[in-house]
């Protein structure tokens, strides 16, 4: 399954790690509904990060973007989804035995939209130790969000691995477009796409579950 002159496998966090779409979407909901947003499909705005989002939201509804208006938006949601996400624990036992078995035999990463917040969030419920990984990225560490290939290249940098020598496991379009532009091999966990509505890029592998790496 992993390609043989594989050394890093980078894992994207929502979706992939962390069963939390659903929540995430919860959160969206509520901030739009209260702030009467236009609410958009969640697939075009999944795996963004939450300042885009809002961004847009906004400039949709006002023509013009107001800063605290922004900012407040941007932490009431991250504020829901945390609560949320500590009241739900959502975190399947195979993602600790399947990471478990990788790191033997290579480097791991994650690379998030999510801000270092919920990356923090995620590694301790999940009872894991941040030098577990050999590098994390969130979106708190790049300006351009996926599609945009600066969150894989900016790991690919703090690994000093070359591309052709990763893998990416993702589940969304955005990241999908982001480790591809990045020149690196992409897993699809299906879920959150099927591999017929992916069929036009260059997936490497398709997989239902993660075990299936191992």
């Amino acid at each position: 399954m992993i390609p043989f002159d594989c050394k890093l496998i980078i894992f994207d966090l929502d979706g992939v790690l962390w069963d939390s779409n659903n929540i995430h979407y919860m959160a969206y909901s509520y901030v739009i509904n209260k702030e009467k947003l236009t609410p958009p499909l969640y697939k075009h705005i999944y795996g963004k990060k939450t300042i885009e989002v809002m961004s847009s939201l906004l400039k949709d509804k006002y023509g013009e973007i107001n800063n605290n208006d922004l900012v407040r938006l941007v932490q009431e949601k991250q504020d829901v989804a945390n609560h949320l996400l500590m009241s739900n624990i959502i975190i399947n036992s195979d993602v600790i035995s399947v990471l478990s078995k990788l790191s033997v035999n290579y480097k791991l990463a994650i690379a998030s939209s999510s801000s270092m917040r919920n990356v923090n969030l995620f590694l301790r419920l999940a009872n894991l130790q941040e030098n577990f990984f050999d590098t994390i990225v969130s979106g708190d560490d790049v300006i351009s969000a996926k599609p945009s290939p600066e969150i894989y290249n900016l790991v690919v940098k703090k690994c000093n691995i070359s591309p052709l020598n990763c893998i990416v496991i993702e589940d969304s379009i955005s990241g999908i477009k982001s480790a591809l532009s990045a020149k690196i091999k992409c897993i699809v966990l299906e879920g959150t796409h099927s591999s017929y509505e992916l069929k036009k890029y260059n997936i490497y592998k398709f997989i239902k579950s993660l075990d299936e790496l191992c």
